[in-house]
C-alpha cells in the first residue's frame, strides 16, 4: 500500500509541476562604443541572445541562452601609432532565476547560471564561469515581460589562462565578450 501512495503523490505532483509550467521564449541585444577625445581610438561591440526556459509558478525559471558577440578595438595614441584588434566569441548560458521580490508589475530576480564558452578561433581554449547577478523585469501585458540583467553588480567566478580561479564583480570572463553593465530584452509567455 505504501507503494501506491507514493506512487500516486508522484504522479499527482508532476501533474500539479506540469500545469503550472508555463514555456517562454525571449532574447536580448547589448551593445557599447567608446570614442577617447583628442585621438581617433574607439572601441564598439555587440551581442545577441536567444534564450528558451520554463517559467514555474511565476517565481522560479529555468532556461538557456545561446549568445554570439563581436567586438572590435582601434587605438591611436601618442604612445601607440595605430593599432587594431577584433574577436568574437560564441557562447552557451544555462541558468537559474528566483524571484526575489515583486512590486505589481516590476519584479527583482537573481539568476545563478554557467557561461560555457567553447574553444573557437578567438580564444586559445575553451572556459567556464559561474555568475550570481540581478535581474529586473516589468510585465508589458499577459504574455509580454521586459527583462534587464544587470551584468555590473553581479559576481562571477573564472580560471583564467594561467588556471587561476578568480572571483570578480560583473558577470563576464576574460575569455569571453564581457557587454558592459547590462543587457535588455523580452520575453514571450506561451
Amino acid at each position: 500500500m505504501g507503494m501506491r501512495k507514493f506512487i500516486l503523490t508522484a504522479f499527482i505532483s508532476l501533474f500539479t509541476f506540469s500545469a503550472s509550467a508555463q514555456f517562454y521564449v525571449g532574447g536580448s541585444v547589448a551593445g557599447a562604443y567608446a570614442k577617447q577625445g583628442g585621438s581617433d581610438s574607439e572601441a564598439w561591440a555587440y551581442q545577441i541572445s536567444p534564450e528558451i526556459g520554463f517559467m514555474i509558478k511565476n517565481r522560479l525559471a529555468i532556461g538557456a541562452r545561446l549568445s554570439y558577440g563581436k567586438a572590435n578595438a582601434k587605438v591611436e595614441s601618442t604612445w601607440v601609432n595605430f593599432s587594431e584588434a577584433g574577436t568574437s566569441a560564441f557562447t552557451v548560458n544555462p541558468y537559474l532565476e528566483w524571484g526575489m521580490l515583486r512590486f505589481g508589475d516590476f519584479a527583482v530576480r537573481a539568476e545563478l547560471g554557467a557561461l560555457l564558452v567553447p574553444e573557437q578561433e578567438s580564444t586559445s581554449s575553451a572556459s567556464v564561469a559561474g555568475y550570481l547577478l540581478p535581474v529586473l523585469t516589468y510585465n508589458l501585458g499577459s504574455r509580454f515581460l521586459l527583462k534587464t540583467n544587470l551584468n555590473c553588480v553581479g559576481i562571477a567566478v573564472y580560471a583564467d589562462a594561467e588556471d587561476n580561479v578568480i572571483l570578480s564583480g560583473g558577470a563576464g570572463t576574460t575569455n569571453a565578450l564581457n557587454m558592459g553593465d547590462l543587457s535588455i530584452g523580452f520575453i514571450l509567455l506561451f
